[in-house]
């Protein structure tokens, strides 16, 4: 249920933010999700070492903060009109409009790698510095992935005045080997050249989902973001997490 209501949620605000400002909106649609998990990692790090109920208290906060959220979307002014029929509403459109789709194709293997990266931090990283260096702290597993999420956002800060090639150069250019220096300092147990690896892969993991964004986006009409949008983010959620299962599976 909450995987159904985050991708009814993010195609919907995504496509409203760039409705209300394209540039501003293509900024915010990047960097929400990287201080989203940014704060999440570290949150349920901290709450989950220093506060009472350790598997409870993190899903209580999130409800008050959902249930706080709820009144401000009344709120919200309605950006693409409206149509009859509310299950007519429900119905999913993923669309890909013809002059974009060579674009999103050349973006796709960038697109696929940054969340591949992403979701194998979100997934295994914990544990995996846990079995490396013998640690059993959870705030360090949670300071990883904070780590990779909020230099994301820093990336996407810095780079978002670039234009969107050179931003998927950077992109690709520092995923590669921050994400090789990461498995070193896994391989070594050294959390220095981990956390080295981290930055960088993580700098990597915003910039070229910004490039990729900042790609096929302005390409799109206002009557085709939804849609356009929704499938990018289908790809992205996609590689977000059937390479983090098959890993799991193949770890065993």
């Amino acid at each position: 249920m909450q995987g159904v209501a985050t991708g009814l949620a993010a195609s919907a605000l995504g496509a409203a933010l760039i409705d209300g400002s394209p540039a501003r909106g293509a900024l915010i649609n990047s960097i929400a999700p990287m201080a989203g998990m940014a704060a999440g990692a570290l949150g349920t790090a901290i709450l989950v070492s220093y506060a009472p109920l350790p598997l409870h208290l993190v899903f209580v906060v999130l409800v008050v903060l959902f249930a706080g959220q709820m009144p401000l979307i009344w709120l919200t002014p309605e950006t693409a009109g409206g149509e009859p029929g509310l299950m007519a509403s429900l119905r999913p459109r993923i669309a890909v409009p013809a002059h974009v789709r060579a674009a999103l194709l050349r973006v796709t293997p960038v697109a696929v790698a940054v969340w591949a990266v992403g979701g194998l931090y979100l997934s295994l990283v914990p544990s995996l510095i846990q079995s490396a260096t013998g640690s059993r702290s959870h705030l360090i597993g949670g300071l990883v992935v904070a780590g990779l999420t909020s230099c994301g956002g820093l990336a996407i800060l810095s780079l978002r005045n670039r234009p969107a090639r050179r931003i998927l150069i950077i992109g690709t250019t520092g995923l590669t080997p921050g994400t090789g220096l990461f498995l070193a300092g896994i391989n070594l147990a050294a959390i220095p050249l981990l956390l080295l690896g981290t930055v960088i892969a993580g700098y990597g993991f915003g910039a070229g989902f910004l490039g990729a964004l900042r790609t096929i986006m302005p390409m799109a009409a206002a009557d085709e973001r939804a849609g356009l949008l929704s499938a990018f983010y289908v790809e992205c959620y996609l590689a977000f997490c059937v390479p983090a299962v098959l890993a799991g599976l193949l770890a065993g």
